[in-house]
């Protein structure tokens, strides 16, 4: 049976949850949902599928992202951890968003995000630390004459709680889901990669690495735009129109 299924949908970039029930259903035409349950955990405990949502599944495994964390960011981080070690945050650089863009910026910068009330505290600890080049929440017109100059800059803006994390070198970082939604929702902060770019931008993320759409969309309405981003998806990801 697991040959057919890989002859069945190997052609396919996804399947939907009732396309395997519909399988299974050829051979078992009185499957109960508990054994398809079982079966489903079976094929990925065996890797033979991957499941990409809470309804869709692949045959190709996609790495996760992993990017790679700078000096820069590692010792705002560790400066700001080792003094507040309870303190939550995430750090990360818009330089990695770079690897999906069809047009390459010059430029960059540092994303600090804390804990909501926080901000100002860390804003003050970075520069009385004479940290450069260091942005409280700035404003449409600081980001275009200032933070977009410094290549070294660095971004201090609250974290939405349960946001997708992770932790690389002991860091903790943004998933690549917080990424994609951040820059559609953020148009002023994220401004170089709006438009066509936004679009060539997700496309490229989700054929390169294994997105979870269910994370990006619990992670949208956090953020009051759930409705935004299924639109985009249905709209601008070809992967996600062929579910």
């Amino acid at each position: 049976m697991i040959e057919e299924l890989l002859l069945k949908f190997d052609d396919s970039s996804s399947f939907t949850r009732v396309e395997l029930v519909e399988f299974f259903r050829d051979y078992d035409p009185k499957l109960k949902d508990s054994t398809f349950r079982w079966f489903i955990h079976d094929l990925k405990a065996l890797k033979i599928i991957y499941q990409l949502d809470k309804n869709h599944f692949t045959l190709k495994a996609k790495p996760s992202f992993q990017p790679l964390i700078e000096n820069r960011q590692k010792d705002v981080y560790n400066r700001i951890h080792k003094e507040f070690p309870e303190l939550k945050l995430c750090m990360w650089s818009t330089k990695w968003v770079h690897e999906f863009m069809l047009h390459q910026p010059g430029k960059s910068f540092t994303i600090c995000e804390v804990e909501k009330g926080a901000e100002e505290l860390i804003f003050n600890f970075l520069q009385d630390n004479k940290t450069r080049n260091v942005y409280l929440k700035p404003s449409a017109d600081v980001f275009e004459f200032y933070v977009h100059q410094n290549p070294d800059s660095v971004v201090i803006k609250s974290i939405v709680t349960k946001a997708p994390l992770q932790e690389l070198e002991k860091i903790s970082v943004p998933r690549l889901e917080k990424i994609l939604v951040d820059l559609l929702v953020d148009p002023v902060q994220f401004q170089m990669f709006q438009g066509s770019e936004l679009e060539f931008i997700y496309n490229s993320a989700f054929e390169k690495y294994h997105v979870n759409t269910t994370w990006m969309l619990n992670y949208g309405s956090r953020r009051r735009k759930k409705m935004l981003l299924s639109q985009f998806l249905e709209q601008q990801v070809r992967t996600h129109k062929s579910k």
